[in-house]
């Protein structure tokens, strides 16, 4: 009896955690170990210890909660960077297009408050609400036409140039330009420049320069060669809220609001409910901060740059 007092059994703990300096002796056997206690005196003072603390078999490690949330975030921020870059590009990276690319139009450099408006896949059944908007803020803007968009909208074409608009190229259909063979492209691209050719006699007007704006946005070092020989110059823009995708005027708003500069393009498209909203929301904050909305060749002739 007064032997099994003298023997207690520490599971997975450190004798110094608890067990008093009278332990004499310590042993492991087979994995947790096992503590002899010779008896003496003292074992009573032992006896009234306080219960031994049970630890599990998982070790601590820097790999805590913590560290696996700030790992979490760290892949997260190197996944969605990219896609950050592409939804609002910084002014370097797009001066950096420019100087790569130079008979590509992306900015213009100025100091003058003046942005481009530009519309893609027009005409629709809202492009006449898009003109009101315009006129109702001294703002002009231009319309790139899909050539498969214009049966039953020719009239509209001739109020968007009489608005004060012009019209550029978007090919035929609405699909990537890129993809197409350059025989397909050109027969496209010459299938609606006779359609704004039309347009712009019926209207009265003079025809503007010759700006192409490619499918999906974008280009090959083919197509560029084959825009400079057709006399085109290829424009996209650095302001795009990718309305396509993100049917929510408010925050389209927003986004072009938040990336305004001087000689900015803007990029949106006809052919959407939303659009009409956004421009009522983002056109007089633009004119409240001192800017004029123009034309691209509005823009490039007052900076100097329709050269």
């Amino acid at each position: 009896m007064q032997r099994r007092k003298c023997l207690i059994l520490a599971r997975y703990v450190s004798a110094k955690e608890w067990l008093p300096a009278p332990v004499a002796a310590l042993s492991t056997v087979n994995g947790p170990a096992h503590i002899n206690l010779q008896c003496n005196p003292q074992l009573n003072a032992i006896a009234i210890l306080p219960k031994p603390r049970t630890h599990s078999i998982v070790c601590s490690t820097p790999f805590d909660s913590t560290t696996t949330m700030f790992t979490f975030i760290a892949l997260a921020l190197a996944l969605l960077a990219p896609l950050y870059f592409v939804y609002k590009p910084p002014t370097v990276l797009m001066r950096y297009f420019q100087r790569r690319w130079p008979d590509v139009l992306w900015r213009v450099d100025t100091d003058k408050k003046m942005v481009a408006l530009t519309i893609d896949d027009a005409p629709s059944e809202h492009t006449l609400e898009i003109l009101e908007i315009l006129k109702a803020n001294g703002a002009a803007a231009t319309f790139f036409v899909i050539g498969a968009h214009v049966a039953g909208h020719e009239q509209t074409l001739q109020d968007v140039i009489r608005a004060g608009c012009e019209l550029g190229n978007h090919a035929m259909h609405d699909e990537p330009s890129r993809s197409l063979g350059a025989a397909t492209l050109v027969e496209q691209v010459h299938q609606v420049e006779e359609m704004l050719d039309a347009a712009y006699a019926r209207a009265g007007r003079p025809l503007p320069p010759r700006y192409f704006r490619p499918g999906s946005g974008f280009f090959s070092t083919a197509m560029r060669d084959l825009m400079r020989r057709l006399g085109y110059r290829l424009v996209l823009g650095n302001i795009y809220p990718h309305d396509p995708q993100i049917p929510y005027w408010s925050l389209n708003a927003r986004h072009i609001l938040s990336m305004l500069q001087p000689g900015g393009i803007i990029i949106c498209h006809d052919g959407r409910a939303w659009t009409a909203p956004m421009l009522r929301k983002v056109l007089p904050e633009v004119v409240r901060r001192g800017y004029r909305v123009v034309t691209v060749s509005t823009l490039l002739k007052e900076t100097g740059q329709d050269s």
